[in-house]
C-alpha cells in the first residue's frame, strides 16, 4: 500500500508533494511552539544565605542581566554587602522564581528564619576560596535549620549548596565542602530535608544558568506531586 507521502507525489507531482510536506512541518513546530508558550510556570520563593562576600550579591546582578534588568556589560567590583535584603524575580523553565537574597553579617543571620517561613526552597552559598569561613557558616546554616525545625517540625525544603568562586584555583569542590557541612551540623537537622550541591561562578553567566539548571531540576523532582495537581491552576507548591 503507497504512503501518504507517495499518493501526494503520485497525484499532484513532486512541488506540490514537498510544499505540502513543509507546510506540515510549519503545522507542526507551530503547535509545538504554542503548548511551550502556553505551559504553566509556577511562583517560587528561594532563600539566599551566607556569610559577607560568598558572592550572593553577585549571582541575583547576574540574574538581573541575564533576563535584560542590567546590561550584559554591567560591573560587579562596586557591589557592597547587603545590609538588609535583596530581590531578584528571574524566570527559568516553569519556575518563575523570586531569590530574596539575605544579609551575612552577624547582626542580621538572626532573622534569617524570619524569611524562610514562606520559601520553596533555600541556597546556602559559601565562598569556596575560603576555607576558614566554612565553620561560621555552617554555625548560622545550623540556627537557621534549629529555627525552621521548631516554627514546623513536620516542615520539609529542598536545600542547595553553593559552592561560589571556582574561578579561584584554591577554590575547595561541592563535594568536599558537603562533606563537611555534613560533619558540622546535626544529622537530625539535615534529615528533614532534601541537600543538593553544586559549583558555581557568580562572574559567569554560564556557569549562573547552570545553577539555575540544577535548581530547577531538584524543584521538579521534590515538588513533583504538588506540579502534577495544580498544573491546571499554575499555582505554587504547597510549603
Amino acid at each position: 500500500m503507497a504512503t501518504l507521502w507517495e499518493r501526494i507525489k503520485n497525484k499532484f507531482g513532486l512541488c506540490y508533494a514537498a510544499s505540502y510536506l513543509v507546510c506540515c512541518k510549519c503545522i507542526c513546530f507551530k503547535k509545538t511552539a504554542e503548548l511551550e508558550q502556553h505551559e504553566p510556570t509556577f511562583p517560587c520563593k528561594i532563600l539566599v544565605v551566607g556569610l559577607n562576600g560568598a558572592g550572593k550579591s553577585t549571582f541575583l546582578r547576574q540574574l538581573d542581566i541575564l533576563k535584560g534588568s542590567l546590561p550584559a556589560n554591567a560591573a560587579f567590583d562596586d557591589i557592597q554587602p547587603t545590609s538588609g535584603f535583596n530581590i531578584v524575580n528571574h524566570a527559568h523553565k516553569r519556575w518563575d522564581f523570586s531569590f530574596w537574597e539575605i544579609g551575612g553579617n552577624d547582626k542580621i543571620r538572626k532573622y534569617w528564619d524570619r524569611y524562610a517561613n514562606d520559601a520553596h526552597g533555600i541556597v546556602l552559598m559559601v565562598d569556596g576560596s575560603s576555607a576558614d569561613s566554612f565553620s561560621e557558616a555552617f554555625v548560622a546554616f545550623s540556627h537557621l535549620l534549629q529555627s525552621l525545625k521548631q516554627s514546623n517540625p513536620s516542615h520539609s525544603l529542598p536545600l542547595f549548596l553553593l559552592v561560589n568562586k571556582t574561578d579561584i584555583p584554591s577554590c575547595a569542590t561541592s563535594t568536599d565542602v558537603a562533606a563537611a557541612l555534613q560533619a558540622s551540623i546535626d544529622k537530625r537537622l539535615l534529615s528533614y530535608h532534601t541537600l543538593s550541591t553544586g559549583e558555581c561562578n557568580a562572574l559567569s553567566a554560564e556557569s549562573v544558568v547552570s545553577s539555575l539548571d540544577m535548581i530547577s531540576h531538584q524543584l521538579d523532582a521534590f515538588y513533583r506531586a504538588d506540579l502534577v495537581g495544580s498544573a491546571t491552576t499554575a499555582q505554587a507548591p504547597d510549603t
